[in-house]
């Protein structure tokens, strides 16, 4: 009946001050708060106000904590279900798994399901709810809201990967078309050498997934635009090389234009590559999974995609270069060889030879070789902007929030949101490992490490040393704690069920923390039974054990 509740034995609801006076009143775990204390509220009830009188008056959020943690549960439950509820079922531990995810998924669906869309909002205050439901589980045992939120987010790329290599492969075409002659034109080549580029990324992609490394949502969000572009550019200089080179040759054989062209090329295209993949390598040192994974897939990303511009490129160039020369079009390069152009030179045709001299070197370096004007403005604006830099640099936001690997409007984000505003609290848990856990000095070591912890100003509410399983397991299996009132209220204690399960005091040797200040150890400086000893049970246990009779 203690129990924080919204309706009473009869199902009407109750007055809001009785609700509030239960919400605000201690609030315990089995043990009656004699070994846990009071149960920490922060991580239920978000952004209260209290009175003087210590009653909430607000609360801006308020989180139900289900645990969906323990397969073997539901697979046993199931296998012992009655008939009135469907009759047993045995199921595997995987099976049992797979329920597990299931049953996350609806908790979420059932939360927000018969609301309007946080995005949505009625004209009519009176329909408006008052409160908005959202849902979040998390990634304990089974797969939760956070890995598939990023799993959807990772598939998703897929579709605007797509439209970037389209777009890309677009504009490379635009750069290599030429409207006047179809023998000039290297739209083909552009395509090719753009789809070459994709190839080898997606090559990279296979290869790191040979090496069991995972796909992240870095990998697919950022490498794709990243890397492809790098490819694109080598394609780019490569055979705007060959372009120029062939205008300037007076009409010498592909092979040699090629031959010349790559030797001058092969450097600089060689060096940037290795630039990226030393900066990728350095990237790789960090020791976040997620980054140096990525960094590995970048390393392999750069060395397929260079590979493949140094090798498969020059070789698609040759067969433009023949083709151009025995004068088939573009549009149908196997037929005959077409009639030889007329007219001006054709190697001024191409939009990037025509872009280089109209815009680059008719516009552009004009400006800031000749002009003053010019020359001036890009000073005062480099110095502005480094200024500007300098000055906001420190003023930077920094942080990565789980909302922003959510979609906009959505529920996960309105959780995320609402999180961070109401609970920003992060769970902690502390493994011990393998230790002598029946050693009395290792059971004690274990409270001092569990205090020392938190202790930390960045642990919040100063959590009960009780918490720590073989100190709670000690009081549920002693006589004077676990066995009395109100500790086995709700369960019984541990030499109830067997005398061997009895715990025994030993001295506190490490100097933890009493129950009075939110320890689990007995406090007998009022002992009678130990004045001569000033209360010190160490003293009487080391007395006893050195004046003991033979």
């Amino acid at each position: 009946d203690s129990k924080p509740k919204l309706r009473d034995g009869d199902g009407a609801l109750l007055p809001d001050a009785e609700v509030r006076a239960a919400v605000s009143g201690e609030c315990f775990a089995w043990d009656g708060g004699s070994i846990y204390g009071e149960v920490n509220k922060e991580l239920v009830v978000g952004s209260a106000k209290a009175n003087a009188s210590g009653f909430y008056e607000y609360a801006g959020a308020v989180q139900a904590v289900f645990v969906l943690t323990n397969g073997a549960a539901v697979q046993q439950r199931l296998s012992a279900r009655p008939e009135t509820a469907g009759g047993a079922r045995d199921i595997s531990l995987e099976e049992a798994m797979e329920v597990l995810e299931a049953m996350k998924a609806a908790l979420e669906e059932s939360a927000v399901a018969e609301q309007a869309g946080p995005w949505e909002s009625d004209p009519d205050p009176a329909r408006v709810t008052r409160t908005l439901h959202s849902a979040f589980s998390d990634d304990a045992v089974v797969p939760g809201t956070f890995t598939q939120t990023l799993r959807d987010e990772t598939y998703s790329s897929i579709n605007i990967m797509i439209v970037n290599f389209v777009l890309v492969g677009a504009l490379a075409a635009l750069f290599f078309v030429d409207c006047a002659s179809a023998v000039r034109s290297r739209v083909l080549l552009a395509l090719s050498g753009v789809a070459l580029a994709v190839l080898a990324f997606l090559a990279s992609l296979g290869l790191v997934a040979l090496a069991s490394i995972k796909l992240n949502i870095i990998t697919m969000w950022v490498l794709p635009f990243l890397l492809v572009g790098i490819g694109v550019d080598d394609m780019f200089i490569i055979t705007y090389a060959v372009e120029r080179r062939r205008g300037a040759s007076g009409g010498a054989a592909p092979s040699l234009v090629l031959g010349e062209v790559m030797a001058e090329v092969l450097a600089p295209v060689s060096l940037t590559s290795l630039i990226n993949l030393i900066m990728f390598a350095v990237m790789a040192r960090s020791d976040l999974s997620g980054v140096y994974e990525t960094a590995y897939v970048a390393m392999v990303a750069v060395t397929m995609l260079w590979a493949a511009m140094v090798t498969a490129l020059p070789a698609l160039i040759a067969f433009d270069l023949h083709r151009q020369a025995s004068r088939r079009s573009e549009l149908c390069p196997c037929s005959a060889g077409a009639p030889a152009d007329a007219g001006a030179d054709l190697s001024e045709r191409s939009a990037s030879v025509l872009a280089d001299k109209y815009c680059f070197r008719g516009a552009y370096l004009r400006a800031l070789s000749k002009w003053r004007a010019s020359q001036l403005l890009v000073g005062v604006l480099s110095a502005a902007l480094l200024a500007t830099c300098a000055v906001k640099v420190n003023d930077l936001p920094l942080g990565l929030e789980l909302n922003d690997f959510a979609r906009s409007d959505t529920w996960v984000e309105v959780y995320f949101v609402d999180r961070s505003e109401h609970f920003p609290l992060w769970p902690i848990s502390m493994n011990f490992g393998a230790l002598e856990y029946e050693n009395p000095l290792s059971q004690l070591g274990m409270l001092r490490t569990w205090e020392n912890v938190a202790a930390l100003p960045e642990v919040s509410a100063s959590p009960r040393s009780g918490l720590v399983w073989t100190a709670s397991m000690a009081a549920w299996a002693h006589p004077a704690i676990g066995c009395v009132p109100p500790a086995n209220a709700l369960y019984t204690c541990g030499p109830e069920i067997d005398p061997d399960c009895t715990a025994t005091f030993y001295p506190n040797v490490y100097g933890l923390k009493t129950r009075a200040d939110g320890g689990v150890c007995a406090d007998f400086a009022s002992e009678p039974a130990l004045a001569q000893w000033d209360g010190d049970l160490y003293a009487m246990f080391a007395f006893a054990h050195t004046n003991m009779s033979p």
